[in-house]
């Protein structure tokens, strides 16, 4: 069965360092839901607050109505899948999943029911009788995850778990997860550093900085609707290019963008949402930029710095007249040079603002 968790006015400080300061928020039944952060930002400790793992400065954790935080861990109905694996070394495979369930007392004919269950849903029936220095970074992986998967919990925490693994690996392991996460019922907690992961794992992102929740939404949200200038540099890849505005027209009902060597732009963003600010940043992806052959009608020109050829597609690293250097994603059909001089075009419908709070504003029907 799985639960909904309640997240209420949560802090931890460390001495004087204070590492989550009083957040909350709402997991749903069955959702899967990423900590997203860079190192430090908090993710861990929360997750292993939610385990039992970590005590509380303040505020409260509760699931399905109630409290959980006064509960010692093993009473939560929570599995956590850690990024070490902490397999037993003597134990087979077989003996590592058993190992919780004999312990609390579960009957032997359950536990082989379940066991039996968890090995195919992993595709691990072949690996019960080895032990875990026979086994590979990923099959380990499926091992531990499986260990939690037999205890039938409400909710699954994995820290980092793909971490340890190489590229190929982590892209197959992460199909394997959202298709786990389809078949078990059951809440699922994730945390990483990877936006990747976040992106293609989650069904909402909780995005952690400096000891505070800068957003929580769905992966396509967070991407188009970035909350503020951190949020919107720290997900996508390339990060998204950030331009100093020089002057902003207040029009009605759209913002004009004046920048330095760039033709003004009038945006989609109404002006009557912007704060009486005098510092404004324009931020725009890299595939909301083109170049084109039109040098009349072009926003910009620059000089291609370097190219990074992806196979399906290309970014080209363009510095601009006024100096700052901007990344353009291009079809990798498009012919272009190092030293090469472009003209550009910047989609207007698809630019943010930064006020001087880093805050961000979008045009579109999102609020």
């Amino acid at each position: 069965m799985a639960s909904s968790i309640e997240i209420k006015n949560l802090t931890k400080e460390f001495g004087d360092t204070t590492v989550l300061n009083d957040i909350s928020f709402n997991i749903k039944q069955n959702e899967f839901v990423v900590f997203l952060g860079p190192s430090g930002c908090g993710k861990s400790t929360l997750l292993r607050m939610i385990a039992g793992l970590e005590s509380l400065s303040d505020g409260e954790i509760w699931m399905d109505g109630h409290r959980l935080d006064t509960l010692a861990p093993g009473e939560r109905g929570i599995s956590m899948v850690f990024q070490s694996y902490a397999l037993y070394p003597h134990m087979t495979v077989e003996g590592n999943m058993t190992f919780g369930l004999k312990n609390i007392g579960t009957p032997p004919n359950e536990i082989a029911t379940r066991i039996k269950d968890a090995a195919r849903i992993l595709e691990i029936e072949h690996l019960l009788d080895r032990k875990p220095a026979e086994l590979s970074g990923g099959q380990r992986q499926r091992v531990a995850i499986g260990r939690a998967i037999v205890r039938q919990p409400s909710a699954f925490l994995f820290d980092e778990p793909l971490s340890n693994l190489d590229a190929a690996l982590r892209s197959r392991t992460r199909i394997e997860l959202a298709d786990l996460h389809n078949r078990v019922n059951a809440t699922m907690i994730y945390v990483t550093h990877d936006q990747i992961e976040a992106m293609t794992l989650a069904d909402r992102i909780v995005i952690l900085n400096q000891s505070h929740i800068e957003q929580i939404g769905s992966p396509i949200e967070i991407y188009r609707y970035p909350a503020s200038k951190f949020v919107a540099r720290f997900v996508g890849s390339p990060a998204m290019n950030i331009l100093p505005v020089d002057k902003l027209d207040r029009n009605d009902p759209f913002a004009t963008v004046h920048i330095n060597q760039v033709k003004p732009i009038t945006s989609t963003i109404e002006t009557a949402k912007l704060p009486d600010d005098s510092q404004f940043e324009m931020g725009i992806r890299a595939e909301d930029i083109y170049i084109t052959e039109d040098e009349a009608k072009a926003h910009a020109s620059g000089e291609v710095q370097f190219i990074e050829r992806l196979g399906d597609r290309t970014l080209v690293h363009v510095l601009l007249e006024n100096k700052h250097t901007i990344i353009v994603e291009t079809s990798s059909k498009q012919e272009v040079e190092n030293q090469q001089r472009v003209s550009i075009n910047f989609d207007f419908e698809n630019m943010h603002l930064f006020d001087s709070k880093e805050k961000a504003y979008q045009g579109g029907h999102h609020d």
